[in-house]
């Protein structure tokens, strides 16, 4: 009799342990729709979490920031996706780097920025950028523009702009590393590159 009574239970406790088992193990996923991202013109989007090295500073273009440099975003080598300006606070040295998505689609995940001396680019010993290095980094984003705030700088300075930049669909679909457009590193063997920018006063 026991014997029969646990072999209709059996059925039962078997689909009180899979509801357990999956309620315990339900992944709470928000993908993101590019279709939905708000352009918010140089701003952070909500979508998304904010992670800093503790340095980076994002902020806004104002009337008293006037443009300098002007770079294509390219990404995956082969496409422009948007672009990457610097601007500067009159009066002051003070410099702010603005990436702007552009591509329809396409938004960027990953910023990372080094403005100051090419000589100081942290590179690794084949002479490459080491852009986890860089001292300025927004990750976890989900945004077509975002402005960040590379501080003081003289005149003239080199600036290396990296970005993820995730598109849907054109001009490609998924995610590709994109790179301020300029000049290739001479030692490096892959295609990053920086752009010099001379803003005097």
């Amino acid at each position: 009799m026991k014997r029969k009574r646990l072999q209709l239970l059996a059925p039962f406790i078997l689909l009180v342990a899979m509801t357990f088992y999956s309620c315990e193990n339900e992944i709470d996923v928000d993908p993101v729709d590019p279709a939905a991202i708000e352009d918010n013109q140089f701003s952070v989007a909500s979508k998304g979490s904010l992670n800093t090295n503790g340095t980076t500073t994002t902020c806004t273009i104002g009337s008293n920031d006037h443009l300098c440099r002007t770079r294509d975003l390219i990404a995956g080598q082969n496409y422009v996706v948007g672009t990457v300006k610097v601007y500067c606070t009159d009066g002051t040295s003070d410099y702010k780097v603005v990436y702007d998505i552009t591509a329809p689609g396409c938004y960027l995940s990953e910023v990372h920025v080094y403005a100051g001396s090419e000589a100081d680019i942290p590179k690794t010993n084949s002479g490459c950028p080491k852009i986890g290095h860089f001292p300025q980094k927004l990750e976890g984003l989900s945004t077509t523009s975002v402005c960040v705030d590379v501080g003081t700088l003289p005149d003239e300075f080199t600036v290396a702009a990296h970005a993820v930049v995730n598109c849907s669909g054109s001009p490609y679909d998924g995610e590709e590393t994109a790179w301020g457009d300029g000049k290739r590193f001479p030692d490096c063997n892959n295609w990053s590159e920086c752009f010099v920018v001379d803003c005097k006063k």
